[in-house]
């Protein structure tokens, strides 16, 4: 009971809130055109979940025919892994959802705990210090396989989530022009690269209304990556920096102004948002590979479905 009134609790604060949230919206969308955290993260658990279950069916000779693209839900992945009969298939199905609901409520909670966390959003540029947060979550949650706690496990890959998706929307990766996720984030022994170092100038006035060409021009010919400053209560930020950009983010309002969030279809950049929003799906793919690669497929799918 406990937990589901935390639950309970949770969803009317990021509801009270969600005009405040600085990131991909927790739950929902205010435009309902929006990708959230939740959309995010339901899309790749469920290819990831799938993927897996065909590779463990091929593997025992079973036949699996499942469609693996966006259009897949809970119950669809749920019924193609189980050999199991209606009833208990329908009551795994609902076990899964509520797998996945720990997730995203998780992933929903950085936007409450940690709102004012730099690196748990990859603000003002804090790349080592995101990247710790992932290394340190990802390391909880494999931990958490061995103790067999996968009720924690399921939290702390939720919170990891979060940060991970965030890079997406929060940097000038998708500006860069990249195709692909960045697996540095989630390899701690490779080298975090072509960062823009504090005294360089990233970004200038967004003109005209619009913020769409706001990032330098030599920022993106070498191939420099940034994120946005951002802060409720002061606008001091460094000399030619970007801000996130937003109603609350009082950073946007000195030189150079604006933003360059995507996290939304009406944020400084939101035309970007989806191209954001696809990236965050195969980068937190990439990240349940790694989990899965380290505790085996059958404790992978301890973490959704119940193993078949």
């Amino acid at each position: 009971m406990a937990s589901r009134q935390t639950v309970v609790f949770l969803v009317a604060v990021v509801i009270s809130l969600s005009d405040f949230i600085h990131s991909f919206q927790p739950l929902f969308s205010p435009d309902g055109n929006s990708s959230t955290h939740r959309d995010i993260t339901l899309r790749a658990v469920l290819r990831k979940t799938a993927e897996v279950c065909r590779v463990m069916a091929a593997s025992e000779g079973r036949d699996f025919r499942l469609t693996i693209d966006d259009s897949l839900s809970t119950d669809k992945v749920q019924r193609a892994c189980s050999t199991t009969g209606t009833f208990t298939s329908l009551l795994s199905t609902v076990l899964f959802q509520t797998s996945i609901a720990n997730m995203y409520f998780s992933n929903a909670k950085v936007d409450v705990v940690f709102a004012l966390s730099e690196k748990h959003h990859f603000d003002d540029e804090t790349f080592q210090g995101g990247r710790d947060v992932i290394t340190a979550g990802v390391a909880a949650v494999k931990a958490s396989v061995k103790q067999e706690s996968f009720v924690a496990g399921r939290w702390n890959l939720g919170q990891v989530f979060h940060t991970l998706q965030d890079f997406y929307s929060h940097s000038n990766w998708v500006e860069l022009g990249n195709k692909s996720p960045y697996s540095t984030l989630i390899s701690p022994d490779q080298p975090l690269e072509n960062l823009a170092g504090l005294s360089v100038p990233t970004c200038r006035n967004c003109t005209g209304g619009t913020c769409e060409n706001n990032l330098l021009p030599d920022l993106l010919q070498q191939g420099l990556l940034t994120s946005g400053y951002f802060n409720l209560f002061s606008p001091a930020k460094p000399t030619g920096k970007c801000s996130h950009g937003g109603s609350f983010d009082r950073t946007s309002r000195k030189d150079p102004v604006g933003g360059i969030n995507k996290d939304d279809l009406g944020s400084s950049h939101g035309s970007l948002h989806p191209k954001a929003a696809d990236l965050a799906v195969n980068a937190t793919m990439e990240l349940l590979e790694d989990v899965r690669v380290a505790v085996g497929d059958k404790n992978f799918l301890r973490y959704g479905p119940p193993t078949p």
